[in-house]
């Protein structure tokens, strides 16, 4: 408790804090019922269809973010200038540049998702015999591109309480209907591939209309706003748009690497035992994943008025207050791993604890430094970002190839903790020398 006692909280934390009260609170809700929901799908529609369907989900969230551009970003660091700025009209024709930008690129997703589920036979005969069920799928998670678009407006507007109830319901409405068809159709990768689509659905409508209702009269005034009153800063935005979008492209490819690489070498059924393993451990970073929603606007700020001791002393504090919550549940995680994992293994228990010992160390290092990826875009250091992801991905990828021969899925958790300690150690190499070099220079 001294540890805690001894910790000042300066302004921004305490604001960082209070901002994702609400956001701790959904994340909470959406955290147990994922669980809830993921041991519904393992136990009813078997281990092997939850396999195959995160590698789908895994392979759509990687073209998703390859085709996105990374346009919320966009929209929360150069629209928090703008609205610092007073200037709501810049802010809103971004907002409707953004918006026919991702027009754009949902169309070249669908394209690319379309070529890719021709040949989807050669991945796996299941996924071959589901091709219009994927395609469907697939054009129904197109919605993605508004709903973090949407996500990013009120999230620049903190909104935060909002985005929580948005969220929230949403996910509720997600498990009904997964829950409704493990009751009431045949447990086939097809059905569970429906319930998702009538999910997804009913999820954009929620998002993005009340998005529109609590923007509308901010934004009243200025409908008329042309675009062009930014046609001086396109290639700017253009340029940030797509490198950071390769960030953030490779940084998901990262994320979902090694169940990308496990549903082209293994068998859907290790992947699905793979992928309960990742969920678990992944309720470290889930605990602080909120900060996140909150952190990358505020960052956004003070980096644009370039106050970088204050961002310092920022990092410093909250890393300190999430480090020892973060451990006590990694500790619990490992002792009561049977226990935990005995939920989702109703048929058979399947002994996950070597990798779920590694996973659970990549996720405590991933919450520990949750700031990471936020403070790199928010300084704008693509650059070095780019560096850091790709070579960290090198690694997954030359490590997962090595091991996974020998280890099977132990080999794949094993370079998911090597890949990630060094991704942290190149970001806090990077962020230390560059703010201690740019606070000599002020």
């Amino acid at each position: 408790m001294d540890f805690y006692k001894n910790t000042p909280l300066n302004v921004q934390t305490k604001y960082l804090f209070k901002n994702s009260s609400w956001v701790f609170s959904a994340k909470g809700i959406i955290s147990a019922l994922s669980f809830i929901e993921i041991i519904i799908i393992t136990n009813s529609w078997g281990l092997k269809i939850y396999g195959l369907y995160i590698t789908i989900s895994a392979i759509l969230s990687v073209i998703i973010q390859f085709c996105y551009l990374n346009f919320g970003t966009l929209l929360i660091t150069i629209g928090a200038g703008y609205k610092s700025e007073n200037r709501l009209d810049k802010l809103f024709a971004l907002i409707k540049w953004t918006f026919f930008a991702n027009l754009i690129t949902v169309g070249v997703y669908l394209v690319v998702t379309a070529v890719l589920i021709f040949f989807s036979y050669r991945l796996s005969p299941e996924l071959g015999s589901a091709k219009s069920y994927l395609f469907l799928f697939s054009i129904v998670s197109a919605f993605t591109f508004f709903n973090l678009m949407s996500s990013s407006i009120l999230r620049l507007f903190s909104k935060f309480r909002l985005i929580s109830m948005l969220d929230t319901v949403s996910f509720i409405i997600e498990i009904s209907c997964i829950l409704i068809a493990s009751l009431l159709i045949k447990k086939s990768l097809e059905n569970l591939l429906l319930a998702f689509c009538a999910s997804n659905i009913i999820r954009a409508a929620i998002i993005n209309l009340a998005t529109i209702k609590k923007i509308a009269a901010v934004f009243l005034p200025y409908l008329k706003t042309k675009t062009g009153i930014l046609k001086e800063n396109y290639m700017y935005y253009k340029k940030f748009a797509v490198i950071n979008s390769i960030n953030e492209s490779l940084r998901t490819l990262f994320d979902k690497s090694d169940i990308l690489l496990l549903g082209f070498w293994a068998a859907p059924l290790q992947v699905g035992i793979y992928g309960v393993a990742k969920k678990i451990a992944s309720v470290i970073y889930v605990v602080v994943s909120p900060l996140v929603v909150v952190l990358f606007p505020q960052l956004s700020e003070l980096a644009a008025v370039n106050k970088l001791k204050e961002i310092k002393e920022f990092l410093i504090s909250i890393t300190k207050f999430v480090f020892i919550p973060s451990t006590l549940l990694f500790i619990m995680i490992i002792i009561f791993n049977r226990e935990i994992s005995g939920l989702f293994f109703k048929k058979e228990y399947i002994n996950i604890t070597g990798p779920l010992l590694f996973l659970g160390c990549a996720s405590l290092l991933k919450a520990v430094f949750f700031w990471i990826n936020p403070i790199l875009v928010s300084l704008q250091k693509v650059n070095a970002t780019f560096v850091i992801i790709s070579t960290s991905l090198l690694v997954m990828a030359a490590s997962s190839l090595f091991l996974f021969a020998k280890y099977q899925i132990l080999g794949i958790a094993v370079s998911s903790f090597i890949s990630m300690m060094l991704l942290v150690i190149l970001s806090l190499f990077f962020i230390y020398h560059y703010i201690s070099a740019e606070r000599k220079l002020i």
